[in-house]
């Protein structure tokens, strides 16, 4: 997809101010590079005077434990990469801050997480395709308030829309299923050299707001945050 800089601009900004990032923050890299989550890690400790962390070895318990135990005071990383850390019994180190996406979020996996890292450590759930320049809303985990299978997505950060609509792209009342639909300043220009598929999931609702049409079904709950309840297609 092709990702304007005011894009980035836009994510970047809020993230830095939203998660906590600042001259203190040691972000270790734990994706590939062709993965667009590894951008949190590559910009954000930049813009403020933090540390990027490298791998040296492949992921696995040992090399894991290096980077904690180095000092990373913050981890950008998959439901999946969380689930085997909290399996393996590593120390938890001085982790302040969890950034979970790319997949579903399940509350079971946050409880693991929470008794590993303790209760101090914030755990955010971030949501939002590479159509739409890395993270789009986020939402703090409360063992709490959130007793529902998933951990939700939240609210839509600066600059973004979040729509929840129907088939026939009608908004759907509070607590119904609907598509979900991510407008504003965030959105690809579109899918390089596929301008049939832009067309296709880059859509003008009745207002003509241009849309990306995500594919995931959501429902807003009564304190106005999305929760993701699955897919319209087969897609992981």
């Amino acid at each position: 997809v092709d990702i304007e800089h005011r894009s980035l601009s836009n994510y970047a900004d809020w993230a830095v101010r939203e998660h906590g990032i600042g001259p203190h923050t040691r972000l270790p890299l734990l994706c590939s590079l062709s993965f667009d989550v590894a951008q949190i890690s590559l910009v954000l400790p930049f813009l403020v005077g933090g540390t990027l962390r490298l791998m040296r070895d492949e992921l696995d318990h040992l090399s894991l434990q290096e980077v904690i135990d180095d000092g990373a005071t913050a981890l950008a990383l998959t439901p999946s990469h969380l689930d085997l850390m909290t399996r393996l019994g590593l120390r938890p180190g001085a982790i302040g801050t969890l950034m979970v996406i790319g997949e579903q979020f399940t509350r079971a996996l946050a409880l693991r997480a929470r008794e590993m890292f303790g209760p101090e450590c914030r755990i955010i759930n971030l949501y939002g395709p590479a159509e739409a320049t890395i993270g789009v809303s986020h939402h703090v985990f409360d063992a709490e308030r959130d007793t529902g299978a998933n951990v939700p997505i939240g609210l839509p950060q600066d600059g973004v829309s979040l729509f929840l609509l129907d088939a026939e792209r009608r908004f759907v009342a509070p607590g119904e299923t609907g598509e979900l639909y991510i407008g504003g300043v965030q959105l690809a220009r579109g899918y390089r050299g596929r301008p049939d598929l832009t067309r296709q999931r880059f859509v003008r609702l009745a207002d003509g707001t241009r849309a990306y049409r995500t594919g995931d079904l959501a429902r807003r709950l009564p304190s106005g945050e999305v929760e993701c309840c699955g897919r319209v297609d087969d897609q992981v």
